[in-house]
């Protein structure tokens, strides 16, 4: 299963007739170009056993492709609800895969502007507020830290008091977060996958 840290690209290739080189030959014209990318630590080649979603082995699989992954997730649902009766098919999985439990927070634009705030300068000031603000580095020994200022765990460890952060305004006035946002506890979506630059989610089977 691709992490949070990971990215998975599959490629499709013609067949053995119409191209002069094979897999692995090809796999190593592309290595050292693709490790020419910044930011990448490993780099792993694989064959999947089928052409299938992500190199998926079972051998029933069904793409369902569009923009709202709220959509295309209940179409998944469905298609999986009807199929599911169907003589000799198990072990049928559909749907996104959801990751970690995270804050979510939704602003309302209107009341952040009638503050005289822009939503994103908002959303900057509580993410700096939770994860903390790149102020510096410290070096030693030929070693360099980034020092980074945030507001200590204790009261930032509970949604309640995440919904009463205070955003300073202008005039040094204040206001409660929960004030101009909905925070909400829910799960955020473990992996994107596209194709044709549509989100996807598959329906497999056995």
């Amino acid at each position: 299963q691709t992490k949070m840290a990971e990215g998975q690209v599959t490629v499709v290739l013609h067949p053995v007739e119409k191209r002069k080189r094979n897999i692995a030959q090809l796999v190593e014209v592309l290595r050292p170009e693709i490790e020419k990318i910044p930011g990448i630590l490993s780099l792993t080649f694989s064959k999947p056993k089928m052409g299938g979603p992500e190199g998926s082995n079972k051998p029933i699989q069904i793409e369902v492709s569009g923009d709202d992954y709220a959509v295309i997730n209940q179409v998944a649902e469905d298609i999986s609800g009807r199929i599911k009766n169907v003589p000799g098919l198990r072990d049928i999985s559909s749907g996104v895969k959801l990751g970690r439990p995270e804050v979510k927070i939704d602003f309302d634009r209107e009341k952040v502007r009638d503050l005289g705030k822009d939503p994103l300068q908002v959303a900057g000031m509580v993410r700096s507020y939770v994860f903390g603000t790149l102020a510096g580095t410290y070096k030693e020994a030929n070693e360099e830290y980034d020092i980074r200022v945030e507001a200590v765990d204790d009261i930032k460890d509970q949604i309640a008091k995440i919904r009463a952060l205070e955003i300073v305004l202008d005039d040094d006035k204040v206001v409660k977060l929960e004030q101009i946002a909905k925070v909400y506890e829910g799960r955020g979506i473990s992996k994107v996958r596209r194709k044709n630059l549509k989100r996807v989610v598959a329906v497999e089977a056995d």
